[in-house]
């Protein structure tokens, strides 16, 4: 299991929470192996946390307001979806951001790549390492969130060919 945080100091500067940051992150820095798939914005550009639950809750020039899977319609749609890792999570004492980037980790050989601004969430980030779902948690989550049953595309049309699926 591989798990590194991208942070961004405010305003990037490298005031003195960023620099700590900046050291945690070589502290927890660990060698990736060519073969290994990378999950980029496990948290789904901040979807999976609970935080987005209507394109409103997004500042005006925030890049997901051009992505499809934030459009009105397919938010929408994907809303029961995120209810049911919100259920999850709170029955396990969790947040959703924390079930969403330990179910990633719970796959073999999958290096999670969270991204974040704020100490706060980077921590829970990091503790989500921690957390060790049982095969019965896992097996819930993939039936309940099927591969492909989020509706929309994850970038525009340009973004989308240059992702790897």
């Amino acid at each position: 299991m591989s798990f590194f945080v991208a942070f961004r100091a405010r305003g990037g500067r490298e005031d003195e929470e960023g620099l700590a940051l900046i050291r945690f992150e070589e502290e927890l820095a660990v060698e990736v192996q060519a073969a290994d798939p990378v999950a980029y914005a496990p948290l789904g550009h901040g979807s999976l946390t609970g935080a987005v639950r209507s394109v409103c809750d997004l500042p005006a020039h925030d890049f997901r307001r051009t992505s499809p899977r934030f459009a009105y319609a397919n938010l929408e749609r994907n809303l029961p979806l995120l209810d049911r890792i919100i259920a999850t999570a709170d029955s396990l004492g969790v947040t959703s951001g924390q079930l969403a980037l330990a179910w990633v980790l719970a796959r073999d050989g999958v290096t999670a790549v969270p991204g974040t601004k704020r100490r706060t969430w980077l921590e829970q980030d990091v503790a989500a390492a921690g957390i060790a779902l049982d095969d019965a948690t896992i097996a819930g989550l993939s039936a309940a969130i099927p591969v492909g049953a989020a509706a929309g595309d994850r970038y525009a049309p340009m973004g989308m060919a240059s992702v790897q699926e």
